[in-house]
């Protein structure tokens, strides 16, 4: 095979948050929401107000705030995407109802990646203090958080009635999804979030398989990089190369766009991205183990909320 396991780590935290009022969020917004409420109280407790901001502040290897959200790696540069560098994503559910309360909570998954695992304290404790900062400006109570494992169904207890417990996180590895069999040479994917990918410089307004493959495999070598220090083992070019022969059929969906407001920058801006189900013909076996990492770290813009999620469905 022409790459080894890659030496990433993973865990998965399942949080319940209960607003104690109608909270509305649309599903398109839900993971932008929630990474910006982070960032804010994260930048509260850990920031200096009079810091110049991640990229020169004097204490930045100690900055919780500036480990977490502007990650700084030489290594990293030449991947560029800067928000795909974080070491977390969220994952809000996908549903179309937009009405959260107290009958009913949202419940997301926050995973977390190499080095950024131990930093699994910092999360908690920056959504427990939504209890008075509020969520998209409704109260919120954090009731739960669990660390699952592969399947999502054992789950260890890491916060619960309003503190902490002494629960250690499980920790995962892709070994096992390296080992799994291949399933033929068609493969059905289904795009859940907008994908938005470009391959030598070009944006892919449909997902081709040799752009999804690249950008995967950047990301894997990337998160490798920054957030274990290791390098993966893999023949970078020839993973490339064995996508080419795939031969794509869009099923249905397109390319998908809303706006959002920048807090940061105080401007507009689109998110956009193909979302939809495809199929692709002459898929190299050797693919098929990225394609099922890829369905758990993401890919392609936006990544920390959500984006570039996808299901294969018959892998």
């Amino acid at each position: 095979m022409m790459y080894e396991p890659p030496p990433l780590r993973m865990a998965r935290l399942r949080f319940e948050l209960r607003p104690r009022t109608t909270l509305h969020l649309a599903p398109e917004r839900r993971g932008e929401v929630l990474y910006g409420a982070f960032g804010t109280i994260l930048q509260r407790i850990a920031c200096d107000p009079a810091c110049p901001g991640p990229d020169t502040c004097t204490r930045r290897q100690e900055c919780a705030f500036a480990q977490i959200f502007e990650p700084a790696s030489p290594a990293g540069d030449r991947f560029g995407a800067r928000d795909a560098r974080k070491g977390f994503l969220f994952r809000p559910p996908l549903d179309a109802d937009p009405e959260y309360g107290p009958r009913r909570p949202l419940i997301f998954e926050l995973r977390l990646f190499g080095q950024a695992i131990h930093a699994s304290a910092i999360f908690i404790d920056a959504f427990r203090r939504l209890e008075t900062s509020g969520l998209a400006d409704r109260g919120v109570d954090l009731v739960s958080v669990l660390s699952l494992d592969w399947t999502g169904t054992s789950a260890r207890i890491l916060f619960e009635e309003g503190r902490p417990t002494a629960a250690e996180l499980q920790i995962l590895d892709f070994a096992s999804l390296m080992r799994q069999p291949p399933s033929g040479e068609r493969m059905r994917i289904a795009f859940d979030t907008p994908m938005y990918l470009k391959d030598r410089g070009t944006v892919q307004r449909e997902p081709a398989l040799p752009a999804l493959i690249r950008r995967l495999r950047d990301r894997i070598s990337m998160l490798s990089l920054i957030w274990e220090g290791k390098e993966w083992q893999a023949e970078y070019r020839a993973i490339g190369e064995l996508a080419e022969d795939a031969v794509m059929t869009v099923e249905n969906g397109g390319w998908n766009v809303h706006a959002r407001h920048s807090t940061r920058t105080h401007r507009n801006m689109p998110v956009e991205g193909f979302r939809g189900t495809v199929t692709y013909d002459r898929v190299h076996p050797e693919l098929l183990p990225l394609l099922r990492i890829g369905q758990e770290i993401h890919v392609g813009q936006h990544v920390v909320w959500g984006n570039g999620r996808y299901r294969l469905l018959n892998a």
